[in-house]
């Protein structure tokens, strides 16, 4: 697997292909993915913002055209810097490099959120659901599946306990599941989780990382919500009411169809996180986090657990 580049290249592809200046760049603190590293970016220009530079070996380009169409149409959601040949990106290292403004804010996470905000996130979730994109072609990603790899087959490398857990939740969903093809689908985040969104100061919410965009049913973002993914951060019946609210009644869900993306889900999260524990090139840090990660998936609280929950099992 190639190297991240280090910052003193980006700092310099930054000025080369966005035109853009910096003072020497920070590491941005989070962020999951383990094919990308970002950056925080301050422009020597003061009229420039600071900036989130993100290098990636995936294909980020169709969230990086959707994030701009999104921007263009009003929403809250930083819109990517064009570099100097009118894309969105440039070509650097082996990977792809971009360039967003900086949301100076608080994640929802730690956010003194509130109603006020999942009101706000139920709006802004249901602007992007209603908005049309037409740049879909671009990416391989055709549904809420991450890979193409047989799940069933992958889950019986994992421990046995946690093995019948996956299967059993794969089992009993796949009836809703063979529902999507004909489902409406509509924008999504795809991966619209609190530690992607953002309040800033002035109470405004934010949505950004839109490395996950799929056009599928609009489930697929809600299972995030009306579920939730962070064992830390339990979403309550009240946030869930303001975040409807928000988004509006006037949408009738799927609720087992809701259910059969948040199994799926959950497999790929307790599949990708077993492998960062099973990696030996892994700093014994990453894989005791992984260690806990994969616990609090499998928690009452974690995705797992809240989808065995809703199942009855």
């Amino acid at each position: 697997m190639l190297p991240h580049p280090d910052a003193d290249d980006v700092r310099l592809w930054l000025a080369r292909d966005f035109g853009v200046e910096a003072a020497p760049l920070t590491v941005a603190e989070g962020g999951a993915d383990a094919a990308a590293l970002t950056w925080r970016a301050t422009s020597l220009d003061p009229a420039v913002p600071d900036l989130a530079v993100k290098w990636s070996r995936r294909d980020i380009r169709p969230g990086l055209e959707l994030a701009a169409t999104l921007a263009h149409s009003g929403l809250r959601v930083p819109r990517p810097l064009a570099a100097t040949d009118g894309r969105r990106w440039s070509e650097r290292g082996g990977g792809l490099l971009a360039a967003v403004p900086w949301v100076h804010g608080e994640e929802a996470v730690v956010a003194p959120f509130g109603a006020g905000g999942w009101q706000g996130l139920g709006r802004l979730l249901r602007l992007v659901h209603d908005t049309p994109f037409d740049g879909w072609a671009a990416t391989g990603r055709r549904s809420i599946r991450r890979s193409d790899e047989d799940l069933a087959s992958a889950v019986a490398t994992l421990d046995a306990g946690v093995a019948a857990r996956c299967l059993t939740l794969l089992e009993r969903t796949a009836p809703a599941l063979a529902r999507e093809s004909g489902a409406p689908h509509v924008t999504c985040h795809g991966d619209p989780h609190l530690g992607n969104v953002l309040l800033s100061p002035e109470g405004e919410v934010w949505l950004v990382d839109w490395d996950e965009c799929v056009q599928a049913p609009r489930e697929a973002d809600l299972v995030l919500v009306l579920l939730g993914v962070l064992p830390t951060w339990p979403i309550g019946e009240a946030d869930k009411a303001a975040f409807l609210e928000g988004y509006g009644r006037d949408i009738e869900f799927d609720d087992e169809l809701l259910l059969a993306f948040g199994a799926i889900r959950a497999v790929e999260d307790v599949l990708g996180t077993a492998r960062i524990i099973a990696d030996e090139e892994r700093t014994v840090g990453e894989r005791a986090a992984a260690e806990q990660t994969l616990a609090g998936i499998l928690s009452p609280d974690g995705l797992v657990g809240l989808v065995e929950a809703r199942l009855g099992l």
